[in-house]
């Protein structure tokens, strides 16, 4: 874990926020799930309290690590790619927030940067428990100016991963839905776009991103994703 020197975590906001993070390479259908799972949680949560309400739109971080985003062959795409893609998609609220970062603190202190408070945050399980570094930054560091802690709140989400699948299992997913052009948001995720892409499964890569409907911005994200494969 990186060194922090509290001189270096901006002030507090006012404007209390729900925040998700994630890499999102591809943007699929399952990503914008969460996002929209986010916005029914922060209506849940104005609902039952005042004492820190929350702005009615989630902001969304977009994390390409240094040294990971120099592998293209699993971050084949820019920021600017990605909130294209997800934008192109009109399965989230338009009033989403995105903000680029280049790791955990980084991300949390650029939400506190764009003028909000992360109060509300939605992380994958595979970074819950006590060792989850979103929250140990969170109560270690983002608290009042005077240091007085501040509460925050989490949801942890289980993370579809298609390399769990096994090879053949998701190259059956992928033919499947290249048929049909029809993909479950349960079932996908960024690896099995990535793969779809590399087999140049247009149908099957359109539906997983959620872009069906737009078929030309499909064929240039496919062909982005598909350079990465090749250059990683």
């Amino acid at each position: 874990m990186q060194e922090i020197l509290l001189e270096d975590v901006p002030p507090m906001q006012n404007t209390k926020a729900g925040v998700i993070i994630g890499r999102m390479q591809p943007p699929t259908i399952g990503h914008y799930k969460l996002i929209n799972e986010l916005s029914d949680a922060i209506r849940k949560h104005n609902h039952k309290t005042s004492e820190q309400h929350l702005e009615s739109y989630p902001v969304v971080v977009l994390v390409t690590g240094k040294k990971s985003g120099e592998d293209k062959s699993k971050n084949p795409l820019s920021f600017e790619d990605r909130v294209k893609i997800i934008r192109a998609s009109g399965k989230v609220d338009s009033k989403t927030v995105f903000i680029e970062a280049s790791n955990a603190f980084e991300a949390l202190s650029k939400v506190r940067e764009a003028g909000y408070e992360p109060t509300l945050i939605m992380v994958g399980s595979d970074r819950g428990g006590k060792d989850m570094p979103y929250k140990r930054m969170l109560d270690d560091y983002f608290n009042k100016d005077d240091g007085t802690k501040l509460k925050h709140h989490f949801i942890e989400v289980q993370r579809n991963d298609a390399k769990e699948m096994g090879e053949q299992a998701m190259l059956h997913l992928i033919d499947e839905i290249e048929e049909s052009g029809i993909a479950k948001d349960d079932e996908v995720s960024g690896t099995l776009a990535r793969k779809a892409a590399e087999l140049d499964k247009l149908t099957a890569f359109s539906a997983i991103t959620g872009l069906l409907r737009k078929p030309q911005i499909a064929k240039i994200v496919l062909k982005k994703v598909m350079k990465g494969a090749k250059n990683g």
